[in-house]
């Protein structure tokens, strides 16, 4: 999922969208790769009228955050700055073994330009210098009833193998 303002056009989603299935990442078993990717616009131009009420919409979207199905985000660091603090991003150093810091935006993001998945795919030009990348933790670390279901565990360890692959390629 990408939250922020840059346009991803049709041609630009197909090439995402490619890109994901060139890793031959299998999700569910059925030896497809399977591609959910959509934006959530959150401006950060504070000149563009329409920021209070595109915003109020994009926080309205992602107040549920962690219960969304969703676990790879990109963000305009805008964005991110507003849910940095809420502990819905899991630490770098928990995920990778190796120092990310050359990469790092801070203990959670990534910048994605500097990822391999983002230098070595087509369909990258929108991605700003701002455009970040993080790993939602699981939803039951941060449930008031931290009772692991198979499924959530399944796919939390999937995406994060996936979000690894993207940034060492």
């Amino acid at each position: 999922r990408y939250v922020g303002d840059n346009t991803i056009t049709k041609e630009t989603y197909q090439d995402i969208k490619s890109s994901f299935e060139r890793t031959k990442m299998d999700s569910n078993g059925d030896k497809e790769t399977n591609v959910a990717f959509e934006q959530v616009v959150y401006v950060s131009d504070p000149e563009n009228v329409l920021i209070n009420e595109m915003n109020s919409l994009a926080k309205e979207t992602l107040s549920a955050l962690v219960a969304q199905p969703y676990y790879i985000y990109l963000m305009d660091t805008a964005a991110y700055e507003v849910y940095a603090d809420y502990g819905a991003f899991e630490e770098l150093d928990k995920i990778f073994d190796t120092d990310m810091s050359s990469i790092a935006y801070d203990d959670c993001a990534v910048y994605f330009n500097q990822t391999e998945f983002c230098k070595n795919n087509p369909g990258m030009e929108w991605v700003d210098d701002d455009v970040i990348m993080v790993l939602k933790v699981a939803p039951y670390k941060l449930s008031t009833k931290p009772t692991k279901n198979a499924e959530e565990v399944e796919s939390f360890e999937f995406h994060r193998e996936l979000f690894k692959l993207m940034i060492e390629g």
